[in-house]
């Protein structure tokens, strides 16, 4: 008899910390106002002055990319503009006679930039997301630098993530598209 207690007891102490610790939050009392249940709001926090100034610099960049594509004359085969800056062509294509996913992404940059989107959404549909989103994204680190938190976005992080695979994703369908027609 005098076993089985100190068993029960032993066992009592040797709990892992986190069960006692579950233990103790069940035992605690329940919210009981609603005002107490709402939920918890995170606001992005300031951005340092490096973050700032990198901001800045990511709009000027894109703008130059931007820039470089207005002076770009698109080819009118629907890619190859990118052999004006001295680039080599398309090796995928030449070793397979196929198009590559990205074919076309800088010729398709050039005619956006000349307002023509249905013939850059057609020449690479992830080319014209692209220069469209790189338009509207200048203005946005130069906004967000100046007031100093990162606008509209929680998290830039997962904000790019989505944003690189969306533009992956219809690269690939309108690669496939092309491919197939």
């Amino acid at each position: 008899m005098t076993f089985a207690v100190n068993l029960a007891q032993s066992s009592a102490q040797s709990k892992p910390p986190c069960l006692r610790l579950l233990k103790e939050l069940m035992s605690l009392p329940h919210l009981e106002k609603p005002s107490e249940l709402e939920p918890i709001r995170l606001e992005p926090g300031p951005l340092r002055k490096a973050s700032r100034l990198t901001l800045v610099a990511v709009a000027a960049a894109l703008a130059v990319v931007l820039g470089l594509a207005c002076w770009l004359n698109p080819d009118e085969r629907g890619f190859g503009t990118h052999e004006q800056l001295g680039l080599p062509p398309c090796a995928f294509r030449a070793l397979t006679g196929i198009p590559c996913p990205s074919c076309g992404m800088t010729t398709s940059f050039a005619h956006v930039m000349r307002g023509r989107l249905l013939t850059a959404a057609w020449t690479n549909a992830g080319g014209c997301v692209l220069a469209l989103g790189l338009v509207g994204l200048i203005p946005w680190c130069l906004a967000s630098a100046a007031v100093g938190r990162t606008i509209g976005v929680r998290s830039p992080e997962r904000a790019a993530v989505v944003i690189v695979l969306s533009v992956v994703a219809i690269t690939m369908i309108g690669w496939t598209i092309r491919f197939f027609l």
